[in-house]
């Protein structure tokens, strides 16, 4: 079950119009999968990206800016952050908990639907999946010096 009680709203430095600084680090419980996030100060965030159709729905900021925050955070790293315990996010997991916080934020079920859709939709060009691991070093030929 999602909790009700809104959690606070990090404080942010405002960039150049579009993205926005983390002034604190942020904890953040994630109550579906039973563990805590933590977002360092510092990161960089645009909040809630959308296209311009979706600014008819939505203003940027409808959700508060802490589930854009983590969102955000999410994908940038493909789902890799500093998690209590520790443990990798799917893309899907990602976008749940995103809808998840819209709901703990206050935000109406149907637009937290919309947005949770949009995401599933649209985000996974921004998905930002690992590298792949690099292949080992080939070992020095025969006669060559090492």
């Amino acid at each position: 079950m999602i909790p009700r009680a809104p959690l606070p709203e990090p404080a942010f430095r405002e960039i150049d119009g579009r993205d926005f600084e983390l002034l604190e680090t942020v904890a953040v419980p994630d109550a579906r999968n039973g563990c805590v996030l933590t977002i360092p100060a510092g990161r960089v965030t645009d909040l809630a990206s959308s296209p311009r159709y979706a600014w008819v729905l939505f203003d940027r900021l409808d959700g508060g800016t802490l589930p854009p925050t983590v969102h955000d955070e999410l994908y940038r790293h493909g789902g890799r952050v500093d998690v209590a315990p520790a443990r990798v996010y799917s893309r899907a997991e990602a976008d749940r908990l995103f809808h998840d916080l819209m709901l703990r934020q206050g935000v109406a079920p149907w637009r937290a639907r919309l947005a949770y859709l949009g995401v599933r939709v649209g985000g996974s060009s921004s998905w930002r999946a690992s590298p792949p691991t690099p292949p080992p070093a080939p070992s020095p030929a025969l006669g060559t010096p090492a």
